[in-house]
């Protein structure tokens, strides 16, 4: 679940109010307990979600957050091409490489991801989700991994509270 800093989720919130109009349709891939609804949904009411953790759906997400929730894996997700905006907070990490740049490549418009650097993450809550195949992620590996996706905002491992390695949000525009 998402454990992305204040400064991160204001990263996230400005840049999406700056670059998108209400009318857009966005997707919140890997939406765990809805915090991306809980900072955009006032803005943005077009909003739907995927997570695949059946929990996180039960406990936090069905009948309170998101027009329509999607509980499936993000890889066998079909209709990428009805939204405008793809949000992966917290959850690109959470795949292999090759499946992040094909879910990447799925996406046919716009992409904000949230990523921690170098952090190792295992399993918990019995989550088999729940853990971190790419954690030697640093700026640089993002850039030679997803070389379509631009730096927007960062935090340092010395200014973050949160992630002890830093974090970063990047754009795919």
């Amino acid at each position: 679940m998402s454990r992305s800093s204040h400064e991160t989720n204001d990263a996230v919130v400005r840049y999406m109010k700056e670059n998108f109009t209400a009318d857009y349709r966005i997707i919140d891939i890997g939406a765990g307990a809805g915090k991306m609804w809980d900072l955009l949904h006032d803005s943005f009411p077009n909003m739907d979600a995927i997570e695949v953790w059946t929990p996180f759906v039960d406990e936090y997400l069905t009948g309170r957050k998101y027009n329509k929730i999607f509980n499936v894996n993000c890889m066998d997700f079909n209709d990428y091409d009805k939204y405008n905006v793809a949000i992966i907070g917290d959850m690109l990490e959470h795949l292999t490489v090759e499946d992040a740049q094909k879910l990447i490549s799925m996406i046919p418009q716009y992409c904000v991801i949230v990523v921690p650097y170098a952090l190792t993450l295992s399993k918990k809550h019995d989550n088999p989700h729940n853990f971190h195949e790419q954690d030697d992620l640093t700026h640089d590996l993002m850039m030679e991994r997803y070389p379509d996706l631009r730096l927007y905002w960062s935090i340092s491992a010395e200014d973050s509270k949160t992630t002890p390695n830093g974090l970063g949000v990047y754009v795919r525009s």
